[in-house]
């Protein structure tokens, strides 16, 4: 069998600021920004598509669902948003149950119809999206272990290129408004590592 060298065939590029996490469907190859944007290339002739704005921290994390019907995007601001990859729209926003820290990465289980995040508190939580949404409670339990106190208050990519604020850019708009969902408090493994949950992968 013959075998061919492996080479560039194409670079894109978001001068303004540095590519954190990648997806990519049949149609669109998906680019999370440092600078609190998911950017959409058309994956057939390189072109950028549009912008997801929404995120108010760095997008540590996507993927995208089997049917590629739905992306998932982890934030530094402790939230997950859910996009429908045809109308490029919000479907939801999703809140750990306690603040966790930056959500450094997102899986999903369409058998389930389970997301799965892991987290800067050392915690894995999950949630499932065929359910109700939960209303969350007023206990909440420390969230970063006290191991990792010192540097809770420092957000793992906190360096913003000097004309983008944890608030957004000037020019976006006004956010419609979308479904708010909530981690229920007893789907949460606290203390699943001994340090950040950086990477997670579903078995089959």
């Amino acid at each position: 069998m013959s075998t061919y060298p492996t080479r560039c065939v194409h670079t894109l590029s978001q001068e303004e600021n540095s590519i954190l996490s990648l997806a990519a469907s049949d149609k669109y190859l998906f680019s999370g920004s440092q600078g609190l944007q998911i950017y959409v290339w058309d994956i057939k002739i390189f072109t950028l598509r549009g912008l997801l704005k929404g995120h108010q921290g760095s997008v540590l994390g996507l993927t995208l669902s089997p049917d590629q019907r739905l992306l998932f995007s982890s934030s530094g601001d402790g939230t997950v948003r859910v996009w429908d990859t045809e109308t490029l729209e919000c479907l939801y926003i999703i809140h750990p149950c306690s603040d966790v820290g930056d959500i450094f990465v997102v899986v999903y289980s369409a058998e389930r119809e389970t997301m799965y995040i892991g987290c800067q508190n050392t915690s894995i939580q999950w949630h499932n999206l065929s359910k109700p949404p939960t209303t969350p409670t007023t206990a909440r339990f420390p969230p970063i272990s006290p191991r990792y106190a010192s540097s809770a208050s420092s957000h793992f990519f906190d360096g913003y290129p000097a004309d983008v604020s944890r608030a957004g850019t000037e020019d976006d708009d006004e956010e419609p408004a979308r479904e708010t969902r909530f981690v229920a408090d007893g789907d949460v493994y606290m203390s699943a590592h001994d340090g950040y949950v950086y990477a997670l992968l579903l078995g089959r």
